[in-house]
């Protein structure tokens, strides 16, 4: 009876899915999301090839998509997951969704014909560049789940750096006499660009959560 249950046993776990495999896909994904913010800053570096620049970054949003759908699916296939399955399905969902947020950034620029660039576009996506490598940095440890405090602390520096430079840039905004249409536009990109900058600060949420039920 006990070599039967010991069998069965080796049985369950030959089919039991390889963490590895998770954290293989978070890393793409992750991967993905620093590709798509640094194209979005040569994007609003100097105006040159935007349309080009709109195209890669829809290439790799669309690698990030499949990343995400990676994990969705192996999460509703997996009996047993490395860490809970609310937080795969955050963590997941979140970095997507800052992809997302460059690409839609630098398609409604390119869309609205934005003409050149100004140095609050600039500051706010060098932000986001930086949080999402300190992000990239985070997830690499996230199995070991060492370092990623550090990580995470840093990009809640960055997020309350990059509120300041939205509100200089809003104020900037309606200084003197502004043209209504260039107002609207900049207004848009500047929140779209707040608002990936606050996603990458809730995947710094999520990761410092698993590292404390992990802990």
């Amino acid at each position: 009876m006990r070599d039967m249950d010991l069998k069965r046993v080796d049985r369950v776990f030959r089919i039991l899915p390889k963490e590895e495999q998770y954290y293989e896909h978070f890393d793409s994904l992750v991967r993905s999301v620093v590709e798509g913010c640094e194209l979005l800053c040569r994007f609003f570096a100097d105006g040159a090839g935007r349309a080009a620049l709109v195209d890669e970054i829809k290439a790799v949003e669309r690698k990030g998509d499949e990343a995400t759908r990676s994990i969705m699916m192996r999460l509703q296939r997996s009996l047993v997951t490395p860490i809970d399955r609310e937080d795969i399905q955050a963590l997941a969902t979140q970095l997507d969704d800052v992809l997302d947020d460059a690409y839609v950034a630098a398609s409604f620029a390119d869309a609205s014909r934005l003409e050149g660039t100004n140095g609050h576009l600039q500051a706010l996506s060098g932000s986001l560049l930086a949080c999402a490598r300190e992000l990239a940095a985070a997830v690499e440890h996230l199995n070991d789940r060492d370092g990623i405090a550090g990580h995470c602390g840093t990009v809640h520096e960055l997020e309350t750096e990059a509120d300041g430079q939205h509100r200089t840039a809003m104020r900037a905004l309606f200084e003197g006499a502004p043209d209504p249409v260039g107002v609207i536009r900049l207004k848009e990109l500047y929140d779209r660009l707040e608002s990936a900058i606050d996603r990458c600060e809730d995947v710094a949420n999520i990761l410092e959560d698993i590292v404390a039920k992990n802990s």
